[in-house]
């Protein structure tokens, strides 16, 4: 693994955006746990069965069987996974165990609800619902949040936008909800009829509602979505495209902040393989990500330093990782 290498450094950048809060959510404290991650049902797919799997590679365990699971998330104590299915006929939320048991439905609308995020104190789920969607051609998401436990009551919604400057609709997905209780979150500003790639940036809201405010710095080009923030608050990072070919098509790569401003390369491998969805360990020590070979689509699940080094395979044919907190 090749070690990474500066971009930029950008304090001033970060302070004029208002980017001393990190643009993602805090991972977790604690000891590292097991990692859970989508086994895709196809190739270039995030949809699939979840597992589990301990960091060096050992004791993989089969959580779902059937078929149509994604987005697995740790919750904060490290007993519950949420995650996003189709099982019931439509895109849901699910909490399960850690173990695969008391599965339960939480959301039950006849949209799509994808990508769920755990409060703080483990009370609420907030997730992207497409609920207010009237026009296929124009497809958009917000943001919502609901208890994570019985009686679920009805969904707020947390994310507003409209038209925006091009004539398309935003489109607000993977939230991230921070410890000190603010939800980041990708904004994709999509064209009318979503004919070209969107351009994205990682917004933030307050977990009750309110302002949202982009949060990644002006001038670093290409996309930016999927953040996490190291467990001491100091690092970020991201996926990216830093290309200007358009979102989603290679070369798609991790970027790391570190606390002195600086922004580089985490995972400078543009030419064989596209690296996104990054991860924290709850220790800091180590990122999990996903690696995507682009002749062939083929997945796996890696980790490596914060400095780039020790890059490890930890599993083949996975993705989306979310690294479980134990108590030290």
């Amino acid at each position: 693994m090749s070690r990474i290498r500066p971009i930029v450094v950008l304090a001033a950048l970060l302070a004029l955006a208002g980017a001393s809060t990190p643009p993602a959510h805090a991972a977790y404290r604690g000891a590292n746990g097991l990692i859970a991650f989508v086994r895709p049902s196809s190739a270039d797919s995030s949809v699939g069965d979840i597992w589990t799997v301990r960091p060096n590679g050992t004791s993989p365990r089969r959580l779902t069987f059937t078929g149509d699971n994604s987005w697995p998330s740790w919750s904060p104590n490290g007993t519950q996974i949420a995650f996003t299915s189709s099982r019931a006929g439509s895109d849901d939320i699910w909490v399960m165990n850690a173990d695969g048991t008391g599965l339960r439905r939480v959301t039950a609308a006849a949209s799509a609800e994808r990508y769920p995020t755990w409060s703080p104190d483990g009370r609420w789920l907030a997730f992207s619902s497409d609920r207010p969607t009237t026009d296929p051609e124009n497809p958009r998401a917000f943001l919502y949040k609901l208890r994570s436990t019985r009686p679920y009551g009805t969904a707020i919604r947390l994310t507003w936008s409209g038209v925006n400057d091009v004539g398309g609709y935003d489109y607000d997905w993977r939230p991230s909800w921070s410890t000190l209780g603010t939800i980041y979150f990708t904004r994709e500003f999509r064209w009318p009829g979503d004919y070209e790639p969107p351009w994205s940036s990682i917004f933030s809201v307050p977990g009750a509602g309110g302002a949202q405010t982009d949060v990644l710095p002006a001038g670093l080009g290409g996309s930016g979505w999927s953040g996490d923030v190291s467990p001491d608050g100091g690092q970020l990072v991201w996926s990216a495209d830093q290309g200007s070919d358009g979102y989603y098509d290679p070369p798609l790569e991790i970027m790391i902040r570190d606390a002195s401003g600086t922004i580089r390369e985490l995972t400078p491998e543009r030419q064989l393989f596209t690296t996104q969805n990054p991860a924290w360990s709850p220790d800091g020590t180590r990122i999990a990500y996903d690696r995507v070979t682009v002749d062939t689509g083929a997945a796996q699940i890696m980790t490596i330093r914060p400095d780039g080094t020790q890059g490890t395979t930890v599993v083949a044919n996975g993705v989306s990782p979310s690294w479980q907190p134990l108590p030290r």
